[in-house]
């Protein structure tokens, strides 16, 4: 029966075999030839799940780079099973351009304990950044394949940079833990410097949101600190600064700090601001 040799030390367990499983969580035909991780190294620790990076051997002579999702406490293997179902049920012809291609979904008991992992291509490495701080054009990228993603009857649910890495720089999606099946009913493209519709016009809440809050849109509205402001509202620093809580501006310093922010967001805005001192 195909077989996952993991032949590296996981949570210092060492070395152990899984059993390949098909995507619904029964036990696969011996059709699938065995693969081979190695090297593997821990590169996110949580409660529920660990994931190793290392090199996943196909045969004697195909060497891929891994990421490997581990359940070592049988605390969400349900979950694994049906995130690799949404791996290839959804996003299959995403596989290797917009998603990481998915190598198989493994269990087997170990030592009395049952462990669960899924495996798929290491994509890279987190983006470097806050992702409301990523670049319009990077963030162009990222709506286009969620555009993709939904497409293929998939919504994510948990776009954040810690689910965005790059590979030649190039974004990746990763992480279904929290993907849903989705009916997409967006009625038109996002495009990058076009006027911001609204949420209703546009039909998908999650690539409106998306779009929004990475200024891909041209700017109709302003996101003020948990306020939505019209763009044509905005006609000073100190009318933004009558939108912020109270707790920012009670000294000098942290009104002096908001009135530059305000006037750096007129700035970006290109509307023409009025000269403000702060108060002492």
């Amino acid at each position: 029966m195909s077989s996952l040799v993991v032949d590296c030390a996981v949570n210092d367990v060492f070395p152990f075999m899984l059993t390949r499983l098909n995507i619904d969580g029964s036990a696969t035909t011996p059709d699938q030839p065995s693969v081979r991780f190695t090297g593997g190294k821990n590169i996110s620790y949580g409660e529920r799940v660990q994931v190793y990076r290392g090199k996943l051997h196909h045969g004697e002579d195909t060497v891929t780079d891994a990421a490997v999702k581990f359940d070592l406490y049988n605390s969400c293997r349900e979950d694994l099973v049906r995130e690799s179902a949404l791996y290839e049920e959804h996003a299959k012809t995403l596989q290797g351009t917009v998603v990481p291609t998915f190598y198989g979904i493994y269990h087997g008991i170990v030592d009395e304990r049952p462990i669960t992992c899924l495996v798929l291509e290491d994509c890279g490495d987190p983006i470097e950044t806050w992702l409301h701080d990523a670049s319009v054009e990077f963030s162009f990228k990222v709506a286009q394949h969620l555009m993709k993603l939904h497409s293929v009857g998939l919504q994510h649910n948990n776009i954040s940079e810690t689910n965005i890495v790059v590979k030649n720089g190039e974004p990746r999606l990763i992480d279904f833990s929290n993907a849903t099946p989705h009916i997409c009913g967006r009625k038109m493209e996002i495009v990058c410097g076009a006027p911001r519709p609204k949420v209703n016009a546009f039909a998908c809440k999650e690539l409106h949101n998306f779009a929004s809050r990475q200024g891909i849109w041209e700017a109709t509205d302003i996101f003020y600190y948990g306020a939505v402001v019209p763009k044509r509202y905005v006609t000073s620093a100190e009318y933004l600064l009558d939108l912020t809580p109270p707790h920012l501006i009670k000294t000098a310093k942290g009104r002096e700090r908001i009135l530059r922010e305000a006037s750096e967001i007129m700035s970006r805005l290109g509307i023409a601001k009025e000269k403000m001192t702060p108060e002492v």
